[in-house]
């Protein structure tokens, strides 16, 4: 009896083994699927105008936010970024607390300046790339441009990415919130600038352009001779966060008018994310702007 015991779990067994490979082998609707994993990008850009240190905005001052502006580009981890209206004050806490970030910096406008912030373990500023214009009729010359009320600058830079040794062209703006002329042949002299600066490599452009995408600006910066696209457009993944910017820090009461602040490319950029970041904290955003982020790969 022990012996026919015996061999009768073994047979059981066997037909539970037999059971459980057939199952396998005809019904797979529960093993995950690995074949086609989302592509990861090489690296993420965000622009961001951290709004300079203005004692008349009260309790979002940049004392009592800039540990939030900090939080936010750590969590995010841009390998690199166009920071607007940055104080020195403002950059030497961002650049301490940061460590691991590159400034390029540009000429001021009234105290505050526009920059290039990247990380020098990703990516390596090519020698002799770094340049800025003013943007004016004597763009060599600091002077303000056309009807603008402020002087404003264009600092770009070429970069090359150390894992695939790829080239691209960045440049950050900030374009002047009163002229409108100057706004429009700003644009212009953009384009310009790429033309004679990108030789056939990837072009990331940012920044704030004080311009909807309703406006001349944006029509100039992506008509087809220009080659830049919205990079929200071309992302190969949905969008994610609203379409419309804040109207400053509290965010109950977020603007319904359409975004100023953008990140274009050009056709050698594939863009796989596009987000506006919405981080907030006790109610408020780090900034009156929302952080502009994107996951790029270089073609």
């Amino acid at each position: 009896m022990l012996f026919r015991y015996s061999n009768l779990k073994i047979v059981l067994l066997a037909a539970l083994v037999f059971i459980g490979l057939g199952c396998s082998s005809s019904d797979d609707t529960d093993v995950p699927n690995d074949e086609n994993p989302p592509e990861q990008p090489l690296m993420d850009v965000m622009s961001f105008n951290i709004r300079g240190d203005q004692t008349s905005d009260g309790e979002n001052q940049w004392e009592f936010r800039k540990e939030k502006v900090v939080d936010l580009i750590k969590k995010y981890n841009p390998a690199i970024m166009g920071l607007q209206e940055a104080r020195p004050s403002q950059l030497e806490y961002i650049k301490n607390e940061l460590g691991n970030y590159s400034i390029l910096g540009g000429g001021s406008v009234a105290g505050e300046f526009t920059v290039i912030l990247f990380n020098p373990d990703i990516l390596e500023l090519v020698q002799g790339s770094n340049k800025s214009i003013w943007l004016s009729e004597t763009p060599n010359v600091r002077s303000i441009g056309w009807d603008a009320l402020h002087v404003r600058i264009l600092i770009y830079a070429t970069f090359r990415e150390k894992t695939s040794g790829k080239e691209f062209l960045f440049l950050n703006t900030h374009l002047d919130h009163l002229g409108a002329v100057s706004r429009d042949e700003s644009a212009r002299l953009i384009v310009s600038t790429i033309q004679s600066n990108a030789n056939d490599k990837p072009v990331i452009l940012l920044g704030d352009f004080n311009s909807t995408q309703n406006h001349t600006p944006y029509s100039i910066l992506t008509a087809p001779q220009a080659d830049l696209k919205n990079a929200r457009i071309v992302s190969q993944s949905p969008h994610k966060g609203p379409l419309t910017r804040s109207a400053g820090f509290s965010v109950a009461n977020h603007s319904s008018q359409p975004p100023i602040d953008f990140i274009f490319v050009n056709s050698k950029i594939k863009v796989l994310t596009h987000a506006f970041i919405t981080d907030s904290h006790n109610g408020f955003y780090p900034s009156d702007h929302l952080p502009v982020l994107s996951g790029i790969d270089l073609l």
